[in-house]
């Protein structure tokens, strides 16, 4: 049915055309710190023909005024992006753009993970504005810290460290 989805890091677009190929009621707008990257995702959804229903804006979440419109958000493989001393700030600010009994969907690599999990632990600890992944359980608590209800953590791919995170915004 109707759903309205904020996408935070839209990159290539690819997350919002696999989500509008599944529900043909789905609208999307992402958001993406690089204008040519963001310009490079709406060609995309052009491409996809999904550019209807779904576009990428240009910005970054924690500078965008919040409305409670969305059904849910999504952050993909771009937690580490945010400094771990602020992710309970950006989780608190994205609940602000869910109605009530909205959701948010974080799927990312955490600590403890293979060799490539190593590598991008080390590469986001070490790059200025960013932060080291997290782990599962302290994911879940910074989601229950900024508001969420029924935080939760799901291993997505067996024998390593990636997990979906699921919350919801309370009734």
């Amino acid at each position: 049915g109707a759903c309205r989805l904020l996408e935070v890091g839209a990159g290539s677009g690819t997350y919002i055309r696999h989500a509008a190929e599944r529900n043909p009621d789905l609208t999307a707008l992402g958001l993406e710190l690089q204008p040519e990257v963001a310009e490079f995702a709406n060609a995309h959804l052009h491409e996809w023909g999904v550019s209807k229903r779904a576009h990428v804006d240009k910005g970054d979440v924690r500078e965008r005024m919040p409305e409670p419109v969305f059904d849910i958000v999504t952050f993909h493989n771009n937690i580490y992006y945010f400094p771990v001393d602020e992710r309970v700030a950006v989780l608190r600010h994205a609940q602000a753009f869910l109605k009530p009994g909205g959701t948010i969907l974080l799927t990312t690599a955490c600590s403890g993970g293979g060799p490539v999990g190593v590598g991008l632990d080390i590469w986001s600890a070490g790059t200025e504005r960013c932060g080291r992944l997290p782990a599962p359980e302290e994911l879940v608590a910074q989601m229950r810290a900024a508001g969420f209800v029924d935080a939760r953590t799901r291993s997505l791919v067996p024998g390593d460290s990636y997990n979906a995170f699921f919350a919801r915004r309370s009734a």
